[in-house]
């Protein structure tokens, strides 16, 4: 598989699973300001996930990690074939990712550009000390950035004053940098529900904690809700929209009893997707479902491009495999009829090779793991050899 597409895979990974965490479990919560923090850190760290290498902290770290201890060398020296069917899958599968990238980044100019020129054409005002640019279009309230932006002739007195304070709190908060975060996610992650889910996540969860400090400053919540039944027209896409939401929602979270702290607890679930995610790129056991063999593979990841590579063994192998047998006979146990071996291949780089072994003949021989080009196994000339019945 492709670099992009190892990224990719990851990257959308980490995203759908803080996109769950948030949706069955957070999204209930009146904990505006941590639901915000949650999705912000998801998004950013499901961007640079696939670029850390756990593997390499984790060879720098050798208290915490078990160092790789070898009893048994052997060379493979011809070439390991590479398999290269489906190649031609994986560029198309590429081309077709930066093509929608394309789209989704010329779309995002046009709405970029759609706003300079709403605020071109938009002059300054203000109300009662409330900083604003007033325009001549059908726009629902909002703000871009530090700058609010409304028709005031489309509005009485009575709301403006909540209209321009709701839209000041998305300014002192800089809700925009939220909003323009969760576009570029749909930008490079068109292709994934869960980022589209998690834009509109974070817009109604900045809705949800404006709101909440709208009625905290002391307007009628009755008020305030039947004005957003009122306000209408259109919206602008990169905007906090004043009324971004259904109004049935908005108002349902206005209602809404607080969240006990007790259910603070909930966000205990972002240790436990950090783990999972981190241990996934950890080295450590591998598993091959396919035999249910499992193998201690230490620094080594699995390589999907060879991981079911045939090869052809040297001289010397088969006589290497007897003598285990023969060990394990005169110990009193039965002989293995699976091996994992250490081995290299032409390029020098490590791999765990596994062996099947019928009437003392090798019948089958697949690679299981492969060493990555960086990775330097200890100074020990031994390695270890594993075994399976």
């Amino acid at each position: 598989m492709l670099p992009v597409l190892t990224y990719l895979l990851q990257a959308n990974t980490a995203l759908l699973l803080f996109f769950l965490a948030y949706s069955l479990v957070l999204r209930r919560l009146t904990f505006y300001g941590l639901n915000r923090l949650f999705l912000l850190f998801g998004m950013v760290f499901s961007v640079v996930y696939p670029l850390i290498d756990f593997a390499e902290l984790a060879r720098r770290n050798e208290t915490l990690f078990r160092p790789i201890q070898r009893t048994i060398d052997w060379q493979i020296w011809e070439a390991i074939p590479q398999q290269t069917d489906g190649g031609s899958s994986w560029i198309w599968l590429v081309a077709v990712f930066w093509f929608g990238v394309g789209i989704m980044t010329v779309r995002l100019a046009v709405q970029l550009l759609s706003l300079y020129r709403i605020h071109r054409c938009s002059q300054p005002a203000t109300y009662k000390g409330f900083r604003f640019r007033a325009v001549s279009e059908n726009f629902n309230p909002f703000s871009f950035g530090q700058t609010i932006y409304l028709n005031p002739s489309r509005h009485s007195a009575e709301e403006l004053g909540p209209i321009l304070q709701h839209e000041r709190v998305h300014v002192r908060e800089w809700h925009t940098l939220d909003v323009l975060l969760a576009e570029l996610g749909t930008v490079f992650f068109w292709f994934n529900p869960a980022s589209w889910f998690l834009k509109r996540a974070i817009k109604e969860n900045l809705e949800f904690g404006v709101d909440r400090q709208m009625l905290r400053s002391g307007l009628d919540a009755k008020n305030y809700q039947y004005m957003l039944v009122r306000i209408g027209g259109l919206r602008v896409s990169l905007a906090t929209n004043f009324t971004e939401l259904t109004i049935k929602k908005r108002i349902g979270m206005m209602n809404r009893k607080p969240s006990s702290r007790r259910l603070m607890a909930s966000y205990s679930l972002l240790l436990m997707i950090l783990i999972t995610l981190i241990l996934s790129k950890m080295p450590g056991a591998s598993v091959n479902w396919e035999r249910g063999i499992t193998t201690d593979a230490g620094n080594f990841s699995i390589d999907p491009k060879n991981a079911f590579a045939v090869i052809d063994t040297p001289n010397g192998t088969l006589n290497l495999i007897r003598n285990i047998q023969l060990k394990h006979r005169k110990a009193g146990s039965e002989p293995p009829t699976e091996l994992i071996l250490f081995s290299k291949n032409s390029e020098g780089r490590g791999m765990d090779v596994y062996v099947k072994i019928k009437d003392d003949q090798i019948e089958e021989i697949k690679i299981l793991a492969l060493a990555s080009p960086h990775f330097s196994a200890n100074n020990s000339s031994k390695k270890p050899l594993a075994s399976l019945k």
